[in-house]
């Protein structure tokens, strides 16, 4: 507000309170520069205001879109790392299912070894009696080779598939091995407040 006091019309002279400075009996129009000059200032400080509040608006947002932008990123992400953890989660529970299998495989090999040795020793005693039987008839010879023989191509049979099992044994195995360091590396990857 501005409030006038005339001391004399005739002088030309005023005195005014403006815009927050009392300004002592000037001439009018040197009352009414400075005024001007005052609302200029104040036009040009509010255009400068607003400039710095539309970039700062601007400014935020940018931000803001950013932000979203690095959540809507962020939450793939997230749930493919969940996925991969559980699906780690199950291989683990598969494995320590299958150990007992592993076991009871571990310990048919060590069986049948002992059952290949056996045989070994029927065979050697088989291949005896053959010699003591030629000594006999050829009937009995014969009979007794055949029987020899079969004995020989059982445990032939047989060492072949405990190849196969102590190979299927030592794939396991690597398999396993392999599958432990992968997850270790990946769990070594997560964030460390992730599996919190």
């Amino acid at each position: 507000m501005m409030s006038v006091r005339a001391s004399s019309l005739e002088k030309g002279t005023t005195s005014v309170t403006a815009l927050g400075g009392h300004f002592p009996n000037q001439p009018a129009d040197q009352l009414l520069r400075q005024i001007k000059h005052k609302v200029a200032d104040v036009i040009f400080n509010l255009g400068f205001l607003l400039d710095n509040l539309f970039a700062d608006y601007f400014r935020k947002q940018e931000a803001l879109n950013k932000i979203e932008h690095k959540v809507e990123t962020q939450t793939p992400e997230w749930n493919a790392a969940t996925e991969s953890n559980n699906k780690v989660e199950t291989l683990e529970k598969y494995f320590s299912q299958n150990q007992e299998d592993l076991n009871i495989c571990a310990n048919n090999i060590s069986s049948w070894e002992k059952q290949i040795e056996e045989m070994e020793e029927n065979i050697q005693k088989a291949k005896d009696l053959q010699e003591e039987i030629r000594k006999l008839n050829h009937k009995q010879l014969d009979d007794e080779i055949e029987v020899g023989v079969h004995h020989v191509e059982k445990a032939q049979k047989l060492e072949a598939e405990i190849k196969d099992l102590k190979l299927g044994k030592f794939v396991i195995k690597r398999r396993l091995l392999v599958s432990t360091a992968k997850y270790r590396r990946m769990k070594a990857s997560l964030p460390v407040d992730f599996c919190t």
